[in-house]
């Protein structure tokens, strides 16, 4: 026999009526990227983290670090749009 739990019964916190999730907006507003890199890139991200005061996220080491190879090869800042 098959049990079907209705909607009544569903277990967890019930969904607050005025959140992004209940109005259909997307709360992960900036794209997501992941990668794969050599564990000693990790470890030492690690590294610097523990070493550097206030401690970064690494989002934020990743992003520094983007940015500032694009940069050093001219491509950021992006162009400003003409008006």
């Amino acid at each position: 026999m098959i049990k079907v739990m209705s909607k009544a019964n569903k277990r967890g916190p019930k969904p607050k009526p005025d959140s992004k999730r209940a109005q259909g907006i997307d709360r992960h507003t900036k794209p997501r990227k992941s990668f794969h890199a050599d564990p000693a890139l990790f470890e030492a991200v690690a590294a610097y983290r523990l070493a550097t005061r206030p401690t970064p996220s690494e989002t934020e080491i990743f992003i520094t670090a983007v940015e500032e190879f694009l940069e050093r090869r001219g491509h950021w800042p992006p162009p400003a749009e003409p008006k």
